[in-house]
């Protein structure tokens, strides 16, 4: 075991050095972020990020993120925290995290999604249990960020073939929207994304029902196949950021990146095939575009590189989204 985890170590770090000059595109620069995990967690882990962003400062703070720190990966510690910061690379904990405590009895939670409406902040999480293939999607709210409401279940599945993965939410016509992913592409190099499950509601206070599934219509045709993900709207499209296994690449590490795809009727995406984060081992990314036009991204990496001796990390980048658009459609 211990020579197993020196040549992981050795891996990882040949990868980052390999990647880390060119892991934006364009070589645009990066930092990675300072958020902490609870105290009595074992080492420093922090994957999946959910961010938003308040320019009038939603209780003092710009910035809002959510977590799953995921230390070894060990599901017992992939509760959903919570953090807020001013300058969008310092984050400081809530009052209380986890905001959701592990559920046990062969279940856990994951995917932690953020959302303000009506003054409130929200975080849907998927508890999963394996053993019975059941998703329940919950929602949590808080006036303050600091105090959190107990789950609400919204939305069940039992079905195996729906996994219901990372849960990204919009409001559009009125309706509440929250997209999942199904497959299982990001657990081996043989997975595969089975399509997009998109469910919705009048009000927060009801239960979500199916409304429609989509597809990605070029999958086939660039060879990726999309794993967790993040959606924002920008000028009457809606984006998707996810990371994604490139089955395209034949060399034997089976690379995993940072990817955008992009949908005209808000259902079916199409993707492009330059990946914005090129890094071997990108995990779900989060992004939102400022007032300026910039892409604020938050992406996720996994591996054992770092010097505060963490697992996982997040890092922050920006970069104007036309040239972004102008550099991956080359």
């Amino acid at each position: 075991m211990k020579m197993k985890k020196f040549l992981q170590n050795i891996l990882d770090k040949y990868d980052y050095y390999l990647y880390k000059n060119n892991i934006v595109i364009g070589n645009q620069s990066y930092k990675w972020c300072s958020i902490p995990v609870p105290p009595n967690y074992p080492r420093q882990s922090q994957t999946h990020p959910s961010i938003i962003f308040s320019s009038e400062k939603w209780n003092g703070y710009a910035y809002w993120i959510a977590t799953t720190p995921y230390p070894n990966g060990d599901v017992g510690y992939e509760n959903p925290c919570i953090y807020k910061s001013n300058d969008s690379i310092n984050f400081l904990p809530v009052k209380k995290n986890p905001v959701l405590d592990y559920p046990g009895n062969n279940a856990f939670n994951s995917d932690p999604e953020l959302f303000f409406h009506a003054d409130k902040l929200f975080c849907i999480v998927r508890e999963n249990e394996n053993a019975n293939y059941l998703r329940e999607i919950k929602l949590l709210s808080s006036f303050n960020g600091d105090d959190w409401s107990s789950p609400k279940t919204i939305y069940t599945s039992n079905d195996q073939n729906r996994q219901l993965l990372s849960p990204s939410y919009i409001m559009r016509n009125k309706k509440h929207l929250i997209y999942f992913l199904n497959g299982d592409a990001g657990v081996g190099r043989n997975g595969k994304c089975t399509g997009i499950e998109i469910i919705e509601s009048d009000n927060l206070n009801g239960d979500f029902k199916l409304s429609d599934f989509g597809n990605f219509i070029n999958k086939d045709d660039v060879k990726i196949e999309p794993w967790h993900f993040d959606l924002f709207e920008y000028e009457d499209r809606l984006y998707m950021i996810f990371c994604g296994r490139n089955k395209g690449e034949t060399t034997f590490r089976n690379p995993m990146y940072t990817y955008l795809a992009v949908s005209d009727d808000y259902v079916n995406f199409k993707i492009f095939s330059k990946p914005v984060i090129k890094h071997l081992k990108s995990y779900r990314p989060s992004a939102y575009i400022d007032n300026e036009g910039m892409l604020c991204l938050y992406f996720s990496t996994v591996g054992n590189f770092l010097n505060d001796n963490s697992d996982r990390n997040i890092a922050r980048t920006s970069i104007p989204f036309h040239e972004l658009l102008g550099e991956i459609n080359k």
